[in-house]
């Protein structure tokens, strides 16, 4: 993700139920208050424009942040570990079964 102050780098959380949870050492740097011990609604924005936002959380991390599972649930996520790659596509919406063709 990209900061005024240079690149931050987020690391994806499938157990974490937050849609994000940022380090008080950037948190300025994306519009966000350090330390807020409750939750709050965020956004900010990853490296070719994909949008995060819901449930956030900021504190005293050592990473600069992590992106969990209230984003991934909504996003197709294909990782390539050998060359270090992911692709991420929205994903589609679920079709209600019990809904009528008209």
């Amino acid at each position: 993700m990209q900061t005024p102050d240079g690149l931050a780098w987020m690391e994806l959380d499938t157990g974490g139920y937050l849609a994000m949870v940022v380090g008080n050492h950037i948190a300025p740097l994306v519009g966000m208050k350090p330390d807020v011990k409750a939750t709050f609604d965020g956004s900010l924005t990853l490296a070719n424009g994909i949008p995060v936002s819901g449930t956030a959380q900021t504190g005293n991390l050592i990473m600069d942040g992590n992106i969990g599972y209230g984003f991934l649930q909504h996003w197709i996520m294909t990782m390539d570990l050998e060359h270090g790659r992911v692709w991420l596509a929205p994903l589609p919406e679920a079709k209600d079964p019990h809904a009528q063709a008209h």
